[in-house]
């Protein structure tokens, strides 16, 4: 099951915002902390970025001269979450804010996916079964039945053709869809990888709601930082993991920028229809950050709603479907079997 208490605390995080905090007080080397948090961290990539910020604040670079030269190497995400963070003006605090959504967002990932980690595991192991009956077991039982010229049940017939022709067309389009996964990650990228999982019935809808509470989020700290709301979508796109989501931010932005409303902006994107009138509320009665807030907080309802109702059903109905397969193949190579020795006793 999800929970859905806040995850613990991250040391690598609390000791960058607190190393970032004493260097603008004028205290320790930034460098120097900045490698310390990076040994700590259980993120390789946020140590490697550490370590080449360290690097240029050591060469004697201000942060943001730092920032902005180490930004070519950085992953866009976390550039851009600096970026923004930097943007505020108070870079510990909202880093720290960030960083915990980010923690929080991928805990729950973490609690899903070993959550349904038994039920994906029986669900490889009965197809591995099943392919092992249907290319060695059944074959012999055919030829055999087939040589007594038994009259056989319709069942029995089904069992044949699943055999011969069911499993490797199986087999072939399970090669298939793991090759287009594969090429659409290698070749579509980030953005085309996120809308492919995003439209997968059941699972795409919370991954997609996840990634859009992150995102909003991330635009809420910097609408509170009274930062203008087209360029707060635009630093929080470039922030986001999903560059899915961050393509539908910069498209807000752009519309935004033209005079729109975001209640009515947001129409044109995949943001959740759900949202849109705590939106519209917040933009008419001048509180949008709140509604902002509201607005993460229904998706996270939603989320774990929707997710403890999935992954309470997955075990059951997975096994229900492979015991109907296993049980329907048994009876239907069993029941030639029980005439044919009635037939010889």
């Amino acid at each position: 099951m999800i929970h859905s208490s806040p995850p613990p605390p991250n040391t690598a995080d609390e000791a960058l915002v607190a190393a970032l905090a004493r260097a603008a007080d004028g205290g320790p080397a930034l460098g120097s902390l900045l490698r310390a948090v990076a040994d700590e961290s259980d993120s390789r990539s946020l140590a490697r970025q550490l370590r080449r910020l360290a690097s240029a604040v050591e060469q004697g670079q201000s942060l943001d001269d730092a920032l902005t030269s180490t930004a070519p190497t950085m992953p866009a995400d976390i550039r851009g979450l600096l970026q923004a963070a930097q943007r505020t003006g108070n870079l510990p605090a909202t880093l720290a804010q960030w960083l915990d959504h980010r923690r929080a967002s991928t805990a729950y990932w973490r609690d899903a996916l070993a959550s349904l980690t038994y039920p994906l595991l029986a669900a490889m192991a009965g197809f591995g079964v099943f392919l092992l009956y249907a290319w060695f077991v059944v074959p012999p039982m055919q030829t055999m039945l087939t040589d007594f010229q038994l009259k056989l049940p319709s069942s029995t017939h089904t069992i044949f053709w699943v055999a011969d022709y069911g499993a490797g067309l199986a087999t072939t389009v399970l090669v298939v869809l793991l090759a287009l996964a594969l090429g659409i990650r290698l070749l579509g990228g980030a953005a085309a990888w996120s809308r492919t999982v995003g439209a997968m019935p059941v699972f795409g809808d919370l991954w997609h709601w996840t990634n859009v509470a992150e995102m909003l989020r991330g635009l809420r700290l910097l609408v509170e930082h009274r930062i203008p709301l087209p360029e707060a979508l635009e630093l929080t796109g470039k922030s986001v993991r999903d560059r899915h989501v961050g393509e539908g931010c910069a498209t807000l932005a752009r519309l935004v920028g033209e005079g729109r409303p975001l209640s009515v902006a947001a129409e044109e994107t995949t943001l959740p229809r759900s949202i849109l009138p705590l939106l519209r509320s917040g933009e008419q009665q001048g509180g949008l950050a709140e509604a902002l807030d509201l607005a993460t907080r229904l998706l996270e309802a939603r989320l774990r709603t929707t997710s403890q109702l999935v992954i309470s059903l997955a075990a059951p109905v997975l096994f229900i479907v492979l015991a109907v397969l296993v049980g329907g193949m048994y009876v239907g190579l069993m029941t030639p079997l029980i005439t044919l020795i009635q037939g010889l006793s």
